[in-house]
């Protein structure tokens, strides 16, 4: 590959995990991982104009 190729003489590395057990491992990882430890996001801007674009949405005005 080429990114390969790139990353062996730019940076000097090489991989030491095939991709495929990889991404294994990355899967294995998150499908274990226990969500409930970690705290929910605040209240952004992007979260806040998400939420509005939904409720705008799910509005239904009766004329």
């Amino acid at each position: 590959h080429e990114n390969d190729m790139m990353c062996r003489s730019v940076l000097n590395w090489t991989p030491v995990v095939q991709l495929e057990a990889g991404l294994q491992r990355t899967i294995d990882y998150f499908k274990h991982l226990d969500l409930s430890r970690y705290v929910k996001p605040t209240t952004h801007t992007a979260h806040r104009s998400t939420d509005a674009m939904k409720a705008k949405k799910n509005c239904h005005v009766e004329v």
